[in-house]
């Protein structure tokens, strides 16, 4: 079990044991704050090159070593009416991985010697926002909604390893934020009742850029394509009125190309995992 679902779980038992007894005795009030983590195994590449020197295609699992990763996530969410709500969430993934090299590689211009043990460590956040309306809403528990959102992704992508003797560049992280523009979303959700305080409950999210002009220069224009989809599919048990968890499979895609006359870059993150969320209505 991860660091973060060991997080998740304290946060919720503090929860249950301060607020959930008194949360029998009273409605839900308008605010909700929902904390969560899933773990999973990536699969997908980065590629970063500079000017005339195309960067090597670096496959997660078998060039860098990352064989798992995990996020953590909070959200806030405001219920305008027992129908319409806000939604604001941010979360932080850890991509984290190592590999002793057998080659060198080519990374954003800079040549990583072979032998040397290389350590991947991006800063990966994002903040999402969602406009949300429920549109089906019957008294056996059966509940279909949908929305409309943005996002915005934060990814800083950093290799640590010796440099070869022969590199002509020197620099070993890649500023995908640089050209990072806000991606609209589209959201459909529904619950469906199994028994007494148990439902099954389905998420599905995603957004996609076309090739735009990214607003930014480097080497000339630059533009991007960019794109998302989260998917989670799993069980929701009400605790109290006020409280819930769920947890189920989880899928993630993001995929992102930014390209210049002197910059040709490019990631794919696809995750399958486990989710584990909690959420507090007062």
């Amino acid at each position: 079990m991860g660091s973060s679902f060991r997080v998740v779980l304290a946060v919720a038992i503090v929860l249950a044991s301060a607020l959930g007894v008194r949360a029998e005795d009273a409605p839900p009030g308008p605010w909700e704050i929902d904390f969560g983590t899933k773990i999973g195994f990536p699969a997908g590449f980065v590629k970063v090159g500079e000017n005339d020197r195309s960067g090597d295609l670096l496959r997660f699992h078998s060039d860098l070593g990352i064989d798992a990763f995990e996020t953590i996530q909070t959200d806030g969410v405001y219920h305008l009416t027992p129908h319409d709500s806000l939604r604001l969430g941010f979360e932080y993934t850890f991509l984290y991985g190592g590999k002793t090299l057998d080659q060198d590689i080519a990374f954003n211009g800079a040549t990583l010697a072979a032998g040397t043990h290389l350590r991947t460590e991006p800063i990966f956040g994002r903040l999402t926002g969602f406009y949300d309306h429920e549109f089906v809403s019957r008294s056996d528990g059966l509940n279909v909604g949908g929305g409309v959102g943005l996002t915005y992704v934060y990814l800083d992508f950093r290799l640590h390893g010796t440099l070869a003797a022969n590199t002509v560049g020197h620099e070993t992280k890649e500023d995908f934020y640089a050209q990072e523009l806000p991606v609209p979303l589209l959201l459909v959700h529904g619950d469906y009742p199994l028994r007494e305080r148990l439902m099954a409950t389905g998420w599905v999210d995603g957004g996609f850029l076309p090739r735009v002009d990214s607003l930014r220069t480097e080497g000339g224009q630059v533009t991007l394509t960019q794109g998302h989809a989260d998917v989670f599919l799993g069980l929701r048990y009400l605790l109290t009125p006020g409280l819930t968890v769920q947890g189920g499979y989880s899928f993630t895609y993001f995929a992102q190309h930014e390209k210049s006359g002197e910059d040709n870059n490019e990631i794919l993150l696809l995750g399958h995992g486990l989710g584990l969320n909690f959420a507090y209505r007062f």
